[in-house]
């Protein structure tokens, strides 16, 4: 199946032309008649997913970019987040578009790689890298240029029930110097699993599908890692390697979370607001959906656990421009409009990500959602290392994460040895670098 999506991309990104999609839901309206600003008129479509105020919050940036540049139009089309990539292959594969569509930063580079994208060194200034954080500029990039703008990050931290962990006895950490060491994490899963009743559990991963990858989070705290600093060998086999799946399976088998928590079941945050676990691994993306949800208990939020140090999962998006778009220009200016200090700001702010602009991150946010929690991503997410970027935005790492998926799902539910499951994520970690 990859190697179809590779002949059709790379033939689309050949071809150079595309009619727009027809069918897009449209953005916001009023702003189609505002002041002036620079740039011609045109329609650009643009694919995306998103929770409500995701999607409030695009069309509001989409209105702001309409009244400042006369005649140019963004038509917004909603998918589920299942389904974007199929959306997406197909209109490529037809010559269809999109022109413009947001994407995972863990699935980009093999879009970038496909010539399915617009290189915006073209259009973007020589400088326009500096404003945004080293990692997150080199995870845009494909053979050292810019495909795509780091439009904001997300990572994941420690959710939990206040009441089950007061229950419990345990004491949370509120510093990040002070998060639970790998030891520590499963006493206190043992305390809440034991203080609790029925079919109730610890623990729930939010390692499901395409977020398989972030079972690397507890890989890189014990010390491992999948690659070697410049990613040109494959290291996963390794003793940390072992010792995270040996505690992955512990999690199982002393029934610390629920047996549908693994890479094909249930997503922890559909399991969290019934108090069927105490504690979920979250993106922070996810707050403001948990809070319409949750109104039996009240919740905090603590630092992912750390062993030899401590690590997080590159989460968020990367927007881009399309090679059959007619307009690159055009296109190339929402992005650079998407990402600017003020868009971005009001984006993170109005839905609970991380900015990646340099400027943004070192201030203060004034988040809408859970303004008491967020102090813990943004601290979590200075965790996240270039090494880790780097592994988990090559080509081919789409390929990677559905192998993830396969062998952690055979390793927890049908017993596969670690030895089998390591060498067979080998295995499909050097070909990605080898493609």
């Amino acid at each position: 199946m990859e190697q179809t999506r590779r002949q059709f991309l790379a033939a689309a990104g050949a071809a150079g032309a595309a009619v727009t999609l027809g069918a897009c839901g449209g953005g916001d309206d009023s702003g189609g008649g505002g002041g002036g600003g620079g740039g011609g008129g045109g329609t650009l479509s643009f694919v995306t997913w998103g929770a409500p105020v995701e999607i409030a919050a695009f069309k509001a940036i989409i209105a702001d970019f309409e009244r400042q540049n006369r005649g140019a139009r963004i038509r917004l089309q909603e998918v589920p987040f299942e389904g974007v990539r199929q959306t997406v292959d197909a209109s490529l594969e037809a010559e269809r578009g999109p022109d413009l569509f947001r994407v995972t930063y863990n699935d980009f580079g093999f879009y970038a790689s496909q010539n399915a994208l617009v290189d915006l060194s073209e259009y973007l200034p020589a400088d326009y890298g500096d404003a945004f954080t080293e990692a997150l500029w080199a995870a845009v990039q494909f053979e050292g240029k810019p495909y795509g703008v780091p439009h904001h990050t997300d990572v994941s931290a420690l959710v939990y029930n206040k009441e089950l962990l007061r229950t419990a006895g345990v004491t949370v950490p509120d510093k990040l110097a002070d998060a639970w060491s790998f030891e520590e994490f499963m006493d206190v899963s043992r305390k809440v699993r034991d203080a609790q009743t029925g079919s109730r559990t610890a623990f729930a991963m939010n390692w499901q599908l395409a977020g398989a990858f972030r079972w690397l989070n507890w890989l890189y705290a014990a010390g491992g890692s999948l690659y070697n600093a410049d990613a040109t060998q494959v290291t996963v086999d390794s003793p940390e390697a072992r010792r995270t799946l040996d505690m992955f399976k512990t999690w199982f088998d002393e029934g610390l979370t629920p047996r549908n928590s693994t890479p094909k079941g249930a997503y922890p945050s559909e399991q969290f607001p019934s108090q069927t676990v105490g504690i979920i691994s979250a993106g922070d993306f996810l707050l403001p959906s948990l809070e319409d949800e949750v109104k039996k208990f009240e919740y905090g939020a603590t630092f992912l656990p750390q062993d030899a140090s401590a690590a997080t999962d590159l989460g968020g998006n990367t927007v881009v421009a399309t090679r059959v778009g007619k307009q690159p220009e055009l296109a190339a200016q929402f992005l650079e409009f998407l990402a600017s200090e003020q868009s971005m700001k009001r984006f993170c702010e109005q839905t609970s990500v991380l900015p990646t602009r340099t400027s943004l991150v070192e201030r203060q946010l004034e988040f809408q959602v859970r303004p008491d929690l967020m102090p813990v991503f943004v601290e979590q997410a200075t965790t996240l290392t270039p090494e880790y970027v780097r592994a988990v935005t090559l080509p081919d790492f789409t390929q990677v994460n559905n192998v993830f998926v396969d062998e952690l799902e055979r390793f927890l539910v049908n017993d596969q040895s670690p030895d089998d499951t390591l060498r067979n994520i080998a295995t499909a970690a050097d070909e990605a670098i080898q493609a």
